[in-house]
């Protein structure tokens, strides 16, 4: 029995000084096991950083070809390829009309060159004479009833990929009718 006494006053008697000590020995490899993790990631995430490109230079975009099968009149999806392409709009130019030409067609029919084979696809958004601007288009845009005198043509270039934007000017002069020409019938054979 006194040995069950000596027990049960060893357990109640408080030690709570020696728990905190052992306590506080037990903490410091945690603290430590912190401190080194922390440390160990911040100079990862500045290495990702250093690594990192500053400039894309292609972009790879994946396209579907529609395909029609002989016979049918189902349109299927093909697999889809990768295709590479320079991120910059690239060279663009305006090559109808020349600057300073005296235009007479309606409709003006604008023809503009891009290299959409080594590029990315960029768009374009026109105006003349400072009018509102249409809407973006890869189109060649034609316009019907131009005002005759001094034309200012404004094309503002975006690429689809990227923020990069161009714009290019070309001045004519237009000389035609303002209207589309009608076709009038001719008599070729009569009717019995």
């Amino acid at each position: 029995m006194k040995l069950f006494k000596k027990i049960k006053n060893i357990i109640k008697r408080p030690r709570k000084h020696h728990l905190d000590y052992l306590a506080a020995i037990m903490g410091i490899p945690f603290v430590l096991l912190l401190f080194y993790i922390n440390i160990t990631n911040l100079q990862n995430r500045d290495k990702v950083k250093d690594d990192a490109p500053t400039k894309q230079e292609k972009v790879i975009i994946e396209r579907e070809k529609l395909v029609a099968p002989s016979g049918g009149n189902q349109v299927q999806n093909q697999a889809a390829t990768p295709v590479t392409c320079k991120k910059e709009i690239g060279p663009i130019s305006i090559s109808f009309p020349k600057e300073g030409q005296k235009v007479i067609e309606n409709p003006v029919s604008f023809i503009i060159k891009h290299n959409s084979d080594e590029y990315c696809t960029v768009v374009w958004s026109y105006r003349i004479n400072g009018s509102s601007w249409s809407e973006f288009s890869s189109n060649s845009p034609s316009v019907y009833n131009m005002p005759k005198g001094n034309i200012k043509f404004e094309l503002r270039i975006q690429s689809t990929i990227s923020d990069d934007e161009e714009s290019l000017t070309r001045n004519f002069t237009y000389e035609g009718s303002g209207t589309i020409p009608v076709p009038t019938a001719t008599s070729s054979s009569e009717f019995n």
